[in-house]
């Protein structure tokens, strides 16, 4: 790596869902997990600069720095960035004494978005960066599962943008193929969803055991239409019931005509997959114009397109 700068920014991307089959409750109280995820072109942005006292400072800001992300040592995005300080300094690297972070939120938290675990990710490689050094790929690897599930997919997804994640998320495998060239709407409705309360729910359910759709025989060959077909999550039903005030934008999601939109991960955002960015603007465009007719409010809605390899930082071993 080059010499360690004094400042660096990452980008970290949000993700959705294509699919998501539960598998049922572990030994350890995590459920079993079978994923494909994408990574988006939009995200937050996060600039890290040394600091000469000790210390990790965090500054907040941007539309979606909403009172329920933390600006304190619990945000994993202070986490990360000091295990990553301590890994740089137990290796001789140009650690510095401290950090001053500033977060530009973009993504709204308890969404499913994977915001929170993408800046995690963004704080652990700009330290890596900053450092001018390699913090070694099996040990971010061990931090990423324990900072969180998702953490594992924006750490290693690559360049196609998709992953097939399994166990809690920690086992990623990229796929090898380029990166589609679609277009999603992504709306996030007013109503968030925590995730322990979507789990619970579930818990209280049954989760239906179904044979698993190998997606990627599908996502070079085949008509949006057909893959929109396989696009499922097994957390739908248990988010409508944790949180009955997103009940409304499912029922207006099919009366509207966008059946196929899909919620990612837990909640509570809900994205279409469309062939090209331009489809998936007109389609936004009609729905948002009927939702203001209906008065439901959105906390954000916009096109997205995969991400590109600049919008990711991919994992060096």
């Amino acid at each position: 790596m080059s010499a360690a700068p004094e400042e660096v920014r990452r980008h970290a991307p949000a993700k959705v869902n294509l699919s998501l089959d539960v598998h049922g409750r572990r030994s350890d109280g995590y459920h079993e997990l079978s994923t494909w995820m994408l990574a988006l072109d939009w995200g937050d942005s996060l600039e890290l600069r040394r600091a000469p006292r000790a210390g990790i400072e965090l500054e907040l800001g941007g539309p979606a720095a909403s009172a329920d992300v933390p600006a304190d040592a619990s945000n994993l995005v202070v986490r990360a960035a000091g295990a990553a300080l301590e890994r740089a300094r137990e290796l001789g690297l140009a650690a510095p004494a401290g950090l001053a972070l500033r977060l530009h939120k973009e993504v709204p938290s308890r969404a499913g978005l994977g915001g929170g675990s993408s800046d995690a990710v963004a704080a652990l490689l700009g330290v890596e960066e900053l450092v001018g050094g390699d913090l070694g790929l099996a040990w971010k690897r061990r931090l990423c599962a324990e900072l969180g599930a998702d953490c594992s997919f924006f750490l290693e997804v690559g360049p196609s943008a998709l992953a097939h994640c399994t166990g809690i998320g920690e086992r990623v495998r990229p796929w090898s193929g380029a990166a589609p060239g679609w277009g999603l709407a992504v709306l996030v409705p007013e109503p968030v969803c925590p995730t322990g309360r979507v789990f619970e729910a579930l818990a209280a359910g049954e989760v239906e055991e179904r044979t698993e759709r190998e997606l990627s025989v599908l996502f070079t060959h085949s008509k949006v239409d057909e893959l929109r077909a396989q696009l499922h999550t097994d957390l739908e039903a248990a988010a409508l019931a944790a949180v009955p005030e997103l009940r409304p934008w499912r029922e207006w999601l099919d009366r509207a005509g966008a059946g196929h939109f899909r919620l990612t991960g837990s909640g509570s955002a809900f994205f279409g997959l469309f062939d090209d960015p331009e489809a998936a603007a007109r389609s936004l465009a009609h729905l948002q114009s009927d939702a203001e007719a209906k008065e439901l409010r959105f906390r954000d809605a916009r096109v997205a397109r995969p991400a590109t390899v600049g919008d990711m930082g991919v994992a060096r071993g």
